[in-house]
């Protein structure tokens, strides 16, 4: 008696081949390449935003502050160094030190205008009720993305 072999169908061994693989890569560089220049835009504005509300925090501190020791406290600007500092504050992270910020070096962004009258130094005093001596905006740019800081009489700050 012979036996007959059972044939089956052909199997092929599972996987993608090269060409296949290739493609996809392919694929995926051109979606990439399309999405990286939003990417970077959207960096600048993230930036801008990052430093308007790290200046809009301290000056709500500050205002916080001066309400709770019932002292006038200061913060100056300086738009050539893109720069703040409040010079009766200590610095938390630097005990014994001013706290200063400067936004350049932390956010690449520069403070480009104030209302603030041209003397010097560019400054506002929150008084011991936590109001500020003048209304204020502080512009804030970088690579064409602006962001602004607004401080009320009323002692508000706003920001994005």
């Amino acid at each position: 008696m012979t036996r007959a072999r059972a044939r089956g169908p052909i199997h092929q061994p599972a996987g993608f081949t090269l060409v296949e693989l290739v493609v996809v890569v392919l694929i995926l560089a051109v979606i990439a390449s399309a999405s990286v220049p939003k990417i970077m835009a959207r960096q600048d504005k993230w930036r801008v935003q990052s430093a308007a509300r790290h200046l809009a925090h301290d000056l709500r501190q500050l205002g916080k502050y001066a309400l709770a020791k019932s002292q006038s406290y200061t913060v100056t600007f300086d738009t050539a160094l893109d720069q703040y500092v409040m010079p009766t504050v200590i610095d938390p992270a630097h005990p014994g030190q001013t706290y200063q910020v400067n936004l350049r070096s932390l956010y690449g962004v520069d403070i480009t205008s104030t209302t603030i009258p041209t003397i010097m130094p560019q400054s506002i005093t929150w008084s011991g009720h936590g109001t500020p001596s003048m209304p204020v905006v502080i512009l804030l740019a970088r690579h064409g993305e602006q962001s602004a800081v607004m401080v009320a009489v009323t002692g508000d700050v706003a920001s994005p």
